[in-house]
């Protein structure tokens, strides 16, 4: 495990930033405000890097205060530095983003035409389509046909494609996921609000936590 401290805008969690399509500021995003985050990401291509980030503790923690074995090493900086650059350069989190939105709205016009989809949610390049049935078959159907899914819970299929995924990637994959929903008899499980709904419900106190 390799700890950097990398320098000013450098400082983020590269792999949430890119699925996201934007530098990585939770508050911005969720509305959930935090006091220390650590984060282990890929910032190095290959080589491993991590850090830790909270403006709550600027000035407190300062150097020598936390120990590491490979702290701050000039390999970590660098590759750091290199893939940070070339995000910015190759304007990554634009296409993220662009991709993401339309990508978010095919998914959408997805959920009017097939009932079993009770809710879709995401931003950039992660995304969640919840059903009202169990989603490994689903999973399995999708590999069958040449996409590689994930699941969450019983019934959400977890999407994390690669930032690079060419469109036309994407729209066969809504192609066939709608396919193979049409194809799927397994009966539905019992419908419950989706997340969405759910989380407002609580938070309006209609149903207790």
């Amino acid at each position: 495990m390799v700890t950097v401290a990398l320098p000013g805008r450098a400082s983020v969690a590269v792999a949430f930033m890119l699925k996201v399509g934007s530098r990585y500021e939770p508050d911005s995003l969720s509305g959930i405000s935090h006091f220390v985050e650590h984060m282990v990401f890929k910032g190095g291509g290959a080589y491993p890097t991590a850090r830790a980030v909270s403006e709550a503790i600027e000035g407190v923690v300062k150097p020598g205060h936390h120990g590491t074995t490979f702290g701050g090493n000039p390999i970590a900086c660098r590759l750091g530095c290199a893939v940070l650059d070339e995000i910015e350069q190759s304007a990554l989190l634009a296409r993220v983003n662009e991709i993401g939105e339309w990508f978010g709205g095919e998914l959408q016009k997805l959920r009017t035409r097939m009932p079993s989809i009770v809710e879709v949610r995401g931003r950039g390049m992660m995304w969640g389509i919840e059903l009202d049935r169990p989603a490994k078959e689903i999973a399995t159907a999708l590999m069958a046909k040449g996409f590689v899914v994930g699941t969450a819970r019983d019934n959400v299929i977890r999407l994390l494609p690669p930032y690079i995924t060419p469109k036309k990637a994407f729209v066969d994959f809504v192609a066939v996921l709608e396919e193979v929903l049409v194809e799927d008899s397994g009966p539905p499980l019992s419908r419950q609000p989706g997340a969405a709904v759910l989380h407002t419900q609580i938070a309006q106190g209609a149903i207790s936590k």
